[in-house]
């Protein structure tokens, strides 16, 4: 999808077909002349572990990740850092939250993507 200023963002979305609540929402933005995707929020569900290495948290459940320069420095992975939540419990919802969170609203919500309809 492009913003109004023509960057492009992508929206990620994955769900084992074995545990409903293994799942993944991703917002990345598209690097100007490149291919990489940059993951600025990822929504994760519950079935996942995660440490935030340099704070030395350990947490199990739903979080979400967000972009931070203090991860990237040491090289980690620019989504690394994360916090836990409470706000969703199925991907419709934590597709919800990233909506909310990220100020994606209007003609996103209202394309086949989140209408439960083929792309």
């Amino acid at each position: 999808m492009a913003a109004p200023s023509g960057r492009e963002f992508w929206i990620f979305l994955r769900q084992s077909t074995l545990n409903m609540f293994d799942f993944s929402a991703i917002l990345g933005y598209q690097l100007p002349q490149l291919h990489n995707v940059f993951r600025l929020r990822r929504y994760n569900g519950r079935s996942l572990e995660h440490t935030n290495v340099l704070e030395q948290e350990k947490f199990y459940g739903y979080h979400i990740h967000t972009a931070t320069k203090r991860y990237q420095q040491p090289g980690f992975r620019e989504d690394h850092y994360a916090v836990t939540t409470n706000r969703y419990q199925t991907l419709e919802q934590a597709i919800e939250c990233m909506l909310d969170d990220c100020g994606f609203r209007g003609n996103l919500e209202d394309s086949s993507l989140f209408k439960g309809q083929p792309i």
